[in-house]
């Protein structure tokens, strides 16, 4: 298992997670913590919604 690979997954399948990390417990543990992103910015640009989060990663967009 590359924990990479499945770090950048979960990222580009769930747009509201900020960050990925993967840890091994010994002797048989798999330990996935994530962080949320913490939305701050909401722009209107010719009728699109753009909801950002404070990193400036696009989490979500609605035409209206």
């Amino acid at each position: 298992m590359n924990k990479y690979n499945v770090a950048g997954r979960i990222s580009d399948a769930l747009p509201y997670v900020e960050a990925v990390s993967i840890y091994r417990g010994l002797p048989d543990t798999l330990h996935i913590q994530i962080r949320e992103c913490e939305c701050g910015v909401v722009l209107e640009q010719d009728g699109q919604t753009w909801l950002m989060c404070a990193s400036g990663k696009v989490v979500d967009s609605q035409v209206g």
